[in-house]
């Protein structure tokens, strides 16, 4: 179970730069490159929202990974020991993406 660094600030699961989600979803099964996976589970927070609180942030996550041809799928599921997600600035899940795919 990797840690998830992120940078979509925009997300309500992400503290500190950190993501607070305890089982993450990343899409993106056709991808061949970073640039085709995004964050399924991102969910933007709007005016008024608070940060998530559902685990720790940083803490170690589970990964449902449709990305079939990132050397770190296993099964289904994410075997780095850490993950790098993208999206400042991000407004819905297709604006994110998981950095750390790699074919």
């Amino acid at each position: 179970m990797p840690k998830i660094s992120c940078t979509a600030h925009s997300c309500v699961y992400n503290t500190s730069n950190c993501c607070s989600l305890s089982d993450v979803k990343v899409g993106g099964s056709g991808a061949k490159k970073a640039c085709d996976t995004r964050c399924d589970s991102f969910m933007e927070r709007t005016s008024g929202a608070q940060n998530s609180t559902a685990t720790s942030a940083c803490s170690f996550t589970d990964i449902d990974c449709a990305a079939k041809k990132c050397m770190y799928n296993k099964d289904g599921f994410c075997s780095a020991s850490a993950v790098n997600v993208s999206g400042t600035g991000a407004c819905c899940s297709d604006q994110t993406e998981c950095e750390t795919f790699h074919k």
